[in-house]
């Protein structure tokens, strides 16, 4: 007997296959994350009380989104107090790339049908 083992194939792989979506719950989730370029904390909050209703993905990635878009607006808040102090300008730069920089990866892995979960996000909506 050899001890060779064939290499696996990407479908042998450890990680379990996610179970398919239904049609557009994926599309729905990654759109509450990208309101945060538009529309802003409206957006998920409105997706949450329509779809939420219907698709546990979707009312998941909309509170999510929500909360990361309320600490963005925190952020936006405490950068426009301080927008007349030298740092201001700069913490307003800092929050929206941020802010855009995180929303991406989460809308990527909504869509893909995922549960994201933002670094930085207050808990306030559960």
């Amino acid at each position: 007997m050899s001890d060779y083992l064939p290499p696996m194939s990407p479908t042998d792989d450890a990680t379990p296959a996610l179970p398919p979506l239904p049609p557009g719950d994926g599309t729905w989730a990654a759109l509450g994350h990208l309101c945060f370029f538009v529309v802003g904390v409206v957006g998920p909050a409105i997706i949450l009380l329509t779809k939420g209703k219907t698709s546990e993905l979707v009312r998941d990635q909309a509170v999510e989104a929500l909360n990361f878009q309320i600490t963005a607006l925190i952020g936006f808040v405490v950068a426009t107090v301080l927008f007349f102090v030298a740092i201001g300008p700069y913490l307003v730069f800092t929050v929206y790339v941020g802010g855009g920089l995180l929303t991406i990866p989460a809308a990527l892995a909504a869509y893909r049908g995922e549960r994201y979960r933002y670094p930085i996000a207050l808990k306030i909506i559960t």
